[in-house]
């Protein structure tokens, strides 16, 4: 060990070799290349080559979110359906708002489970489903320990437009789907 205190050698001295990093031989302490093995000691270049190829690969997997954990808007399947989503709503005051557009014939709870699955970024969304082929809105909500709340209202046209008139139309019924054990309690 070297110890250096107020510029005064405390008896032991600095080491003048180190072992290479592949062939373990004892090379020069400032060598950079392996006189034995003729490679590379390393340094700090292949550590920041690890960290952007990470990086990389982790923004690629989560790519379909935003920087507050909403997915990007674009077009999106839901169990072979297609879904034109939107991160954000007109007039939403609290940016947990997301609304989705479609023509599927089909709306059910594993369509529930499968859409919270595939487009929630948090469990503080609130999502709209506006189904045109069955003249529905869907609200699709977290209550409790993931508990689905989804209430199917009759569609309002327009209503799609603002948050102030979304979920505007009278309550055909509300379901709670129990995420953890698939259980469904019919509300209303």
């Amino acid at each position: 060990l070297y110890y250096k205190k107020e510029g005064i050698n405390m008896g032991e001295t600095k080491p003048k070799t180190k072992k290479c990093v592949h062939c373990q031989t004892e090379i020069p302490l400032e060598a950079k290349i392996c006189p034995n093995c003729n490679k590379k000691q390393g340094g700090i270049m292949p550590l920041i080559v690890i960290a952007i190829i990470i990086f990389v690969v982790f923004k690629a997997c989560a790519g379909g979110s935003d920087s507050n954990g909403a997915k990007k808007s674009g077009d999106y399947t839901i169990l072979g359906d297609t879904i034109h989503y939107s991160n954000k709503v007109n007039n939403d005051t609290t940016g947990n708002w997301r609304i989705s557009t479609t023509n599927a014939e089909q709306f059910n709870t594993e369509y529930a489970i499968e859409y919270y699955n595939k487009m929630f970024g948090s469990d503080q969304e609130i999502h709209a489903i506006i189904n045109y082929k069955l003249n529905k809105t869907i609200k699709i909500s977290v209550i409790l320990n993931r508990t689905l709340d989804v209430t199917i209202h009759e569609y309002v046209d327009g209503e799609d437009h603002s948050a102030g008139t979304l979920f505007g139309g009278k309550v055909i019924s509300e379901y709670f789907v129990y995420l953890d054990t698939g259980k469904v309690e019919k509300m209303q």
